[in-house]
């Protein structure tokens, strides 16, 4: 009974719809979708090419191993909630099918994760992805699966590689589609996988419509003294629909089905829904204002003059790009994807000064900048570490057994020639000759030949290298990025010069405490403890942190991975700034000054606590917490009081010798499950 329904359903269609091809198509979905739930054998499509069915069986099946019952389970987890966006181990991007017709394809082996038996004709499976193939037709077909370490699909394969013997002809077939396997990228279900996925998909949207921009006028020369003419308003129209179209493709993937609602999207809790909103919102805007403008050119002729153009938006200043809606993360979103430039003023520059009109072509455009925001954490763990902490005493307390340090290994160095005697006419600066003789006491032709003077390099540093651990080379790339901009800025430091200004010199030296009992399952930090001397008087300490987020291989920053109020966290660090395991002395908060930006950039993460560094740097550490012994404060101000004036400038705005005796340089070190309650 229930096929006869079918075969009355597909009548009906055909007779309303003139037999088209697409609905024979939609039908054989339909048709598919039905056995692949049911033990029935009736497959009113599949039987029409038995005989076909027969000879592929018999004749073009290729045998692999069977999937291992893990290799099965981990598959069908993936396949429970299909991921919107993927891309093949040759590069090939997919995505996925929302609706539409789907089709059908015959695999050249059985599907190694539903299994069928052979009269099942178990090698035909059921399309499940579009995919941007130049040398393909473009879909991918079937489940993904797990096999020896790989991620596989079956994707379409083109008809010059279709092999079938005489007399069958492809074209007379039902299913008349073939597909083989074909690996997927390795990364792809890593981590938050289906998250990632929706992020680089709709950061690859933004791109190519950035691209279809930079392609349409790279090599028109503008004439801003021109008013725009709706020539150019349809040409600007006409992209903005093509991002339009392409961010309700995105909203589709996302929403998991097709004509959604934008006021759907969770923009006040989901980063990346909120840029979705806001491109969907802020496209609709601008394609508001072009409509209007074009509109009105078509109706009362060409604008004459700028200062026309000037009045029709003063009249219509509801259309302004001020008015366009957005939200703050998309704003970020684009505005992190821009290249770095402080601006020129209202002056005339070197055009080499100006920013980058390929800058979007060119190997330093940001990619995959959304999917940090897929990263998510809360624990319940205890802590490993627990208040203040001195910072040469954590990082010589907390290093890793010897057993658990095959990870990384360590390596030193000095950067410039050694320390030695140098010859001041080998000094490669315009002023040696009058130093060598004013300072150094020699004459001009001693200076000019053997006079010589000592320089002590003292540009130390020491990195790491990790190994055999998850991530390790997302993170040796980080610690070499890192050590070429170390090397960059020394430049002049590392080179022998006499006096002061041979004292100039730069050491770093990378740590990887060790952050918990056992290795870190989730989140990795490690840092770099830095001392940087001008040759003057500034010389300060410092420390740059570095959290990896194991899922994904990602840096990441605390407030990317766990949502902290602002105000919660300055609550907290002022609680257990007073806490310490191995201090007993009762100390006061002399002084503290906090920002938004400063934790963003220092904090680092384990899986159970919080980190967040303040070294005891004086007026070189704006933000900054003075931990104070209150009698010895109160006695130092005392002191102070017959030069009328404290040991800090005014300008650093801090109470009273409180940075003079501060005790703490170090970590505060928070439990991440108190931001959880």
């Amino acid at each position: 009974m229930r096929a006869m329904k079918k075969i009355i359903i597909v009548l009906l269609l055909i007779s309303f719809c003139g037999g088209s091809a697409e609905v024979i198509e939609e039908t054989k979905a339909v048709e598919e979708s039905s056995n692949t739930t049911s033990t029935s054998t009736t497959t009113t499509i599949q039987e029409g090419d038995t005989p076909f069915n027969t000879y592929w069986r018999d004749n073009k099946l290729t045998s692999y191993s069977p999937l291992t019952e893990e290799e099965i389970e981990i598959s069908n987890t993936i396949n429970q909630d299909k991921i919107s966006y993927l891309k093949l181990a040759d590069g090939t991007e997919c995505v996925k099918k929302v609706g539409g017709t789907l089709t059908e394809a015959r695999i050249d082996e059985y599907d190694p994760v539903n299994l069928r038996g052979p009269d099942k004709w178990g090698f035909i499976v059921m399309q499940g992805y579009l995919c941007s193939d130049e040398s393909r037709p473009g879909r991918l077909y079937g489940d993904f699966f797990y096999q020896d370490g790989t991620w596989w699909t079956f994707v379409e394969i083109s008809e010059e590689e279709i092999n079938l013997d005489e007399p069958w002809e492809r074209m007379d077939l039902n299913v008349w589609k073939f597909a083989t396997r074909t690996a997927i990228a390795q990364d792809t279900f890593k981590g938050n996988y289906s998250c990632r996925a929706d992020a680089d998909y709709l950061e690859n949207v933004y791109d190519n419509n950035e691209l279809d921009a930079y392609y349409l006028y790279k090599d028109r020369e503008v004439d801003y003294s021109k008013p725009i003419t709706v020539e150019e308003l349809e040409e600007s129209i006409g992209l903005l629909e093509k991002a339009q179209d392409s961010y309700i493709t995105a909203l589709s993937l996302r929403q998991g089905y097709r004509f959604g609602d934008v006021e759907d999207l969770d923009y006040k809790n989901s980063y990346i829904d909120a840029v979705l909103y806001g491109m969907l919102v802020n496209t609709e805007d601008n394609l508001a204002s072009k409509y209007a403008m074009r509109d009105y050119l078509l109706e009362n002729g060409p604008f004459e003059t700028n200062a026309d153009v000037t009045e029709w938006w003063m009249i219509n200043s509801s259309y302004s790009a001020v008015e366009w809606r957005k939200t703050d993360q998309y704003v970020e979103f684009y505005q992190g994807k821009m290249e770095p430039f402080d601006g020129v003023g209202n002056h005339i520059v070197n055009p080499e000064d100006l920013p980058n009109p390929d800058w979007i072509i060119s190997e330093d455009y940001p990619k995959n900048t959304l999917r940090k925001f897929c990263s998510t954490y809360f624990t319940e763990q205890d802590s490993y570490h627990t208040g203040r902490y001195n910072i040469a005493e954590f990082l010589a307390d907390n290093e890793y057994s010897k057993n658990k340090n095959e990870f990384f290994t360590t390596s030193s160095g000095i950067l410039g020639p050694p320390t030695g005697e140098y010859l001041y006419k080998d000094w490669e600066d315009p002023i040696s000759m009058g130093v060598c003789e004013e300072s150094g006491g020699y004459s001009k032709e001693e200076c000019e030949t053997t006079a010589s003077y000592i320089w002590e390099n003292r540009n130390l540093y020491s990195i790491i290298e990790f190994s055999n651990t998850d991530c390790a080379d997302e993170m040796n790339v980080i610690i070499n990025n890192y050590f070429e901009e170390y090397k960059e800025r020394n430049k002049d430091s590392s080179t022998p010069a006499p006096g002061i200004m041979g004292s100039a010199h730069e050491t770093i030296t990378f740590y990887a405490p060790q952050l918990q009992e056992d290795m870190p399952q989730t989140l990795f930090s490690f840092g770099v403890w830095g001392y940087y001397a001008s040759g003057g008087t500034m010389r300060y300490p410092y420390w740059d942190s570095f959290t990896i987020d194991l899922r994904t291989c990602e840096q990441v920053t605390f407030n990317q991975v766990i949502d902290i109020d602002k105000d919660v966290l300055e609550e907290k660090i002022l609680e257990y700034v007073l806490l310490s395991e191995v201090d007993t002395n009762e100390y006061i908060i002399g002084s503290y000054r906090f920002d938004k930006e400063h934790f963003t950039e220092k904090i680092f993460l384990s899986d159970s606590t919080l980190y967040v560094p303040f070294l005891n740097c004086g007026v070189y550490c704006w933000w900054h917490v003075f931990v104070n012994d209150a009698e010895e404060l109160a006695t130092s101000q005392k002191e102070y009081e017959e030069y009328g004036r404290c040991s800090e400038p005014d300008y650093f705005e801090v109470e009273c010798n409180t940075s003079l005796t501060n005790k703490f340089s170090g970590f505060v070190a928070i439990p991440l499950k108190v931001f959880s309650k």
